[in-house]
Parts: C-alpha cells; sequence; structure tokens
C-alpha cells in the first residue's frame, strides 16, 4: 500500500536527505475507521486551503427536436398522447352564446341545452271536443257552395225516375234504389265537382294561412293553427299538406262511378283514424298535423261555455241548411213522386 507523504518536521535524531536508515522500520498508513468528519490536524499544522469553486460555464438553449413525420403506413400519429383527466373545470360561456369547446376525451363534457318548444302567451294546446265542434261549423259553412253547384247540375228528376222504375220491378214497390243510384258524370257535373273542390281548398287554406290563422269555425270558439315549432302563420305549403291529409281530395272519386259509393266509406274511415291519432298524441298532433308540422292552440279565456254555443250554432246551420236542401229537392223531384203515387194507388186523384 503506498503510504502518505509524511509532512511532519524531521527529528533530530533523523538523518537528512532523501535517504533513510536501512534498519528504519517501515511504517504502515491506515485511513482512518471513521466515516464522519476528516481527523483534525495536528497543532502547528496549516489548516489545507479550501477548494474554490469554479464557475459553471452559460448554458446554450437546445432548440427542441422537430416533430417526427406522419407515417404513411397504419401509423395514425407518432406521438404520445397524455391521458386526460378524470375531470376538467368547464369554460365560462362566451358573450356571445357560444359553448366553450371541451377537448375529447375530457371526464366532463357541458350538455347542449334543449331547444325549447314554442310558447304563446294566453294560449294553450286545444281540446279534441273544441276541434271537433270547430271542425263541424267549418265542413258545413264549406259544403255550401258545392252542395248549390251540385244540385244545379244533377239531374235529381231522372234519378227520381230511374228509381221508380226499380220500384215498379220490385215485388214491394217501395222506393229503395234511390241511395243507391249512380249519378251520371257528365260535364257539367265533373266542372261542379272541380269547382266546388276548389272552394273547400280557398275556405280552409286561405283562412289557415291569413292574419286571423284559423277558419271562421276555429275563430269563434278562440282557436288558430300554428307552426310546430315556431308557433308562427302556416305557409301556404304547411296548409296544403295540411289539407290533403284531411282527406278533402277523396272527392274526385266520385268523378268515377264505380267508386261513389265507396267514397263516402273511405272519408268516414279516414276522419275516426285521424280522430284516433289525434287522441292519443300529447300535443294533440294528429297524423295530418304532424305532416304538415302544425299544432292548433286555443286561448286560455275559452272554456266549456264557447264549446256549447258552438255547438249549438252548427246545429242551428245544419237544421237550416237541411230544410232548404229538402225543400228544392222535393220540389225538383215532386212531379214524378207524385205520377208514381198516382199510377200505384188509382184512388189518389
Amino acid at each position: 500500500m503506498t503510504q502518505p507523504p509524511d509532512e511532519r518536521p524531521p527529528r533530530p535524531d533523523e538523518p537528512e536527505g532523501d535517504a533513510a536508515p536501512e534498519n528504519a522500520p517501515t511504517v504502515a498508513w491506515t485511513p482512518p475507521e471513521s466515516e464522519g468528519e476528516p481527523p483534525a490536524p495536528e497543532a502547528g499544522t496549516p489548516p489545507p486551503p479550501e477548494p474554490q469553486s469554479e464557475p459553471l460555464p452559460p448554458v446554450e438553449p437546445v432548440e427542441p427536436a422537430p416533430p417526427p413525420a406522419a407515417a404513411s403506413g397504419p401509423i395514425i400519429s407518432a406521438t404520445t398522447t397524455p391521458p386526460a383527466s378524470e375531470w376538467q373545470t368547464p369554460a365560462e360561456p362566451a358573450e356571445s352564446g357560444v359553448p366553450p369547446v371541451v377537448p375529447p376525451g375530457g371526464g366532463w363534457e357541458m350538455p347542449t341545452a334543449v331547444a325549447a318548444l314554442p310558447q304563446q302567451q294566453g294560449y294553450v294546446i286545444a281540446g279534441v271536443g273544441a276541434r271537433i265542434v270547430g271542425w263541424l261549423i267549418d265542413v258545413t259553412l264549406a259544403g255550401i257552395v258545392p252542395g248549390i253547384l251540385a244540385f244545379a247540375v244533377v239531374d235529381w228528376t231522372g234519378i227520381m225516375r230511374e228509381a221508380i222504375e226499380q220500384a215498379r220491378l220490385s215485388p214491394s214497390g217501395q222506393i229503395t234504389g234511390m241511395t243507391a243510384t249512380t249519378i251520371p258524370v257528365t260535364l257539367d257535373y265533373i266542372l261542379a265537382t272541380l269547382i266546388g273542390l276548389g272552394v273547400q281548398f280557398l275556405y280552409f287554406v286561405g283562412f289557415w294561412t291569413s292574419r286571423w290563422q284559423a277558419t271562421p269555425g276555429m275563430i269563434g270558439l278562440k282557436m288558430r293553427v300554428v307552426d310546430a315549432n315556431t308557433g308562427s302563420t302556416l305557409s301556404v305549403l304547411q296548409a296544403t299538406k295540411r289539407w290533403i291529409a284531411l282527406g278533402w281530395p277523396l272527392a274526385l272519386l266520385a268523378l268515377v262511378p264505380a267508386l261513389q259509393a265507396v267514397q263516402g266509406l273511405l272519408q268516414l274511415g279516414l276522419t275516426v283514424f285521424l280522430f284516433f291519432t289525434t287522441v292519443t298524441n300529447d300535443r294533440k298532433q294528429g297524423l295530418h298535423d304532424k305532416f304538415a308540422n302544425s299544432l292548433v292552440t286555443r286561448s286560455v279565456t275559452s272554456g266549456n261555455g264557447a264549446t256549447f254555443a258552438g255547438c249549438l250554432v252548427w246545429g242551428v246551420l245544419v237544421i237550416l241548411i237541411s230544410f232548404i236542401a229538402f225543400t228544392l229537392f222535393f220540389a225538383a223531384v215532386m212531379p214524378e213522386l207524385i205520377d208514381y203515387i198516382r199510377e200505384t194507388n188509382p184512388n189518389v186523384t
């Protein structure tokens, strides 16, 4: 083991110089066992100089390495994405009303606002009872002009004569086949049917798209039909779709002799179906309303009294129109009817 240099001053009995006597014992040096502080220097020995720390060289900025180019193979990205936190504080919404952008994969996302249904002050969804009463009034009013045209162009006297001939051939001798008699399809009848259908189209579509947003029957009950999304007036296209879905074009079946008998049954079946779809819907939107995206509303000030008054008005209209129609009909067919009665009952003069 290498001995450390002996820095102690020489003793008087030791020879000077580097040479040492041959019989001088070799002194072995062993480092101290202690792991603590170094041994204190002996007396008279100057302390070792403290090491001076050299200043560190200035650190040069290291430019970041450019991101690796995207691979053209099946690898989507060569960079690793740090895992998203389980919850992130939502940012405050901007003043413009645009919701804050939440990074994908976050543990919390701001729910999107659901568009509220249109609400108009003072109006609620109309009930089925009030709608039926208003519909009956409108059907009666809209059928006046087509009824007058049909009565004017149809040869009711000839129809009565044909029914009488069938009664003569019948063993019972009763006039029972008049209701099953086919109306002859003439040019006048075709024109009357088309004009009557046009009048009904203008009646409903015109009033639905007017500033009142309602037909006369609906106005009396303080109802109106509006767009289901915005509450605004129906467009002409929406009103036309609603008019078609209600089955008014079925009147064209009367121009086909083989379908005249089933026209009324088809209209009745469609009306019952639309009534069922209206009753079972929470917003009272039947199939015709869904097809046209319409909604029928009613003023909160219109109660059961208005519905009852509407029933009375409709009853008076039906009685008055029926009386006028039967009077004109019997005036037209009365000569043929009197001749038949005289033939079957000779005693009648």
